[in-house]
Order: C-alpha cells, then structure tokens, then sequence
C-alpha cells in the first residue's frame, strides 16, 4: 500500500547564504501545498492549512472554474508556545526560523517550549520547513529532528548560468539530504547520497514580497513561564511531605540542580561554558550555595576549570548522574 505523504509529519530545513533563493523556494512549496489542500478540500471536504510567517498567495486557475486566490494563513509564533490546538493539520513555514531557533540561544525559555512541540507534531499531524543561512545555526535537538537538510545556491553566478545570461533569482540549484531517510528509507550517514534539483524560481516571483523583514522586538522578545508552583523546605535529612511542603538538605538540593544543569548543557552538545555564565544559569535554576563550596562539588561531578585563569569550566568528563 502506497504511503499517504499527508499522513506523515516532515521537518525540513532549508540553508544557504544570502541571496540563495531559500525564501523563494519555501514559497513555491507553500504554494503547491495551498493548491494541494483547496483541490483536496473540493474533493474530499478534508481540511488542511498551510501557515507562514511572511505573505505568501497567489491566483490559481481551477479547470472550468472561476480564479481563486490562495494564501496563507498569518503564523503567530506564540501559537506555538501555547500548544495552540489550532494549529494543526498542514504545514508550517518559517523564514529565517534561526531567529526564533538559534543554537546560541538554547537556554531560551521559547526555545525550550519549541523543543516541546517539534516532537509533538506528529500527533497534530502538522510539517515544518524553515529557512536559515547555515544549518549549524539551528538548535542542535531541531537539527536532530530535521528529516531533509536542503542546500541552496543561486545559479546565476555559475558558469552554466553566465552561459545563460540567467539574472539573479531566476534559477537556483538544490541538494537534498535525506537525514531521516523519510524519503528514500536510508538515512543520510548511512546511504552518503545527496539528490540534486534544479528549481525555476522566476515562476514564483510575484507570491511574496522578498523585502519582507520582520520586527527585531518580535524576535527578541523574552518569555516567562508561569508555572505551578510547590514550596521545598531544605530543612530536613529525609523526604516528608507536610503542611510544609517536601523537604531534605540543603546541600543535596543545590547538587541535583547542578547536575541537572549540567546534564543539560551536555545534552546540548557543550564541551566548556564560561564560568560566569554557568554561575549566571545555575542561579537562574534555583542553586543558592556558595560558589566556594559548591565548586568542590563540581569537581566530584567531574567538573575542572580550563582556560586563561580558568575561565571555563570543562564539561567532556561530566558525570550525569545527580550525586
């Protein structure tokens, strides 16, 4: 039985530098799922949704009917940190997604909620494509989850193109990794393949604007979550719940904290961290201890520092099990 590519979510990443028709091409794909979707909506009264968060639309020409412009729907980011319920069967578009999902802002509380939701998305039987200049710019658990990594170039700067006179934005080249192997059933570091495409990108000039820019405050803005809370009491030398709350030592709390932390930081793929800055992130988890003290306690989690006047703390020897 043929696979229904409806009924299976994809997470697919599109990269290349400036000027490489990346939007362009997200837009095209845009617009065959907005064709796809009405003429699945007429025949079988299914409905699905395409979301971006930059205009997409365009005219298209049903036989024997009357034209019908296609758009898509504004994508609100916060949707996504809510769990938004509507937010659900189609797909999901971002431009410069890096921007929202960059890897140096992995401790972000949005990016943390965006973790949440992208392994979800099969439930809600939702895909996502975002664009980026570099792939390694992309928080590395999206990365995990990228099923197809695209690279773009534009065409117009090679010789086949020169040959052509093509102008810029007209033609693109595209290389496809099946990293899941979602496409081909072989994933990328097995298979070593890549596929190459050439896509005609003039086609799809007039279905957005590509001075499009999007607000930096909306971009930057900072989250807090509020969530519910329970008092501890670090008073006592065992676990017991009462009028109190829960409580045991205080030691033992600030060195699960840590090692949560640092569990992690490592997860994330860090290999050092500035000493100030893990100090700053251990404060913001809730750790009350003394440096001084506590930094005997990172040393038996396998925690040195290295660097100019230790300025960083070495993570590779980091023993993950909370002491």
């Amino acid at each position: 039985m043929r696979i229904n590519p409806d009924k299976v979510s994809k997470v697919l990443m599109i990269h290349g530098p400036r000027g490489s028709l990346k939007s362009l091409y997200l837009s095209s794909l845009a617009c065959y799922f907005l064709k796809r979707y009405y003429v699945m909506s007429l025949l079988t009264g299914e409905k699905r949704d395409v979301w971006t968060n930059y205009p997409v639309g365009y005219w298209y020409v049903p036989p024997d009917m009357k034209p019908v412009y296609l758009q898509s729907k504004p994508l609100n980011m916060e949707s996504f940190y809510v769990f938004d319920e509507s937010l659900a069967q189609g797909w999901v578009m971002i431009d410069e997604i890096d921007q929202w999902y960059d890897r140096q802002e992995w401790m972000s509380t949005t990016q943390k909620l965006l973790n949440a939701c992208i392994t979800q998305i099969r439930k809600k039987k939702l895909s996502i494509a975002g664009t980026l200049q570099s792939f390694d710019w992309l928080n590395s658990r999206a990365a995990f989850q990228s099923d197809i990594i695209i690279k773009s170039r534009e065409a117009a700067f090679t010789p086949w193109g020169r040959e052509r006179g093509l102008n810029l934005g007209e033609v693109g080249f595209l290389t496809f990794q099946d990293k899941s192997g979602i496409m081909t059933g072989y994933p990328y570091e097995e298979s070593g393949r890549e596929y190459t495409q050439i896509f005609q990108g003039k086609r799809f000039w007039n279905t957005y604007d590509t001075d499009y820019t999007f607000n930096p405050m909306e971009t930057h803005t900072k989250y807090v979550i509020k969530r519910p809370v329970k008092r501890i009491d670090m008073t006592g030398g065992v676990l017991q719940q009462g009028s109190n709350g829960y409580q045991s030592p205080v030691k033992d709390r600030d060195v699960t904290l840590l090692s949560h932390l640092i569990d992690g930081l490592v997860t994330d793929g860090q290999t050092r961290i500035r000493t100030t800055e893990f100090w700053e992130l251990a404060r913001r988890e809730g750790v009350q201890g003394s440096k001084l003290t506590l930094g005997q306690e990172l040393t038996r989690l396998g925690i040195g520092k290295v660097g100019t006047s230790g300025s960083f703390y070495n993570l590779k020897e980091a023993a993950l099990v909370p002491a």
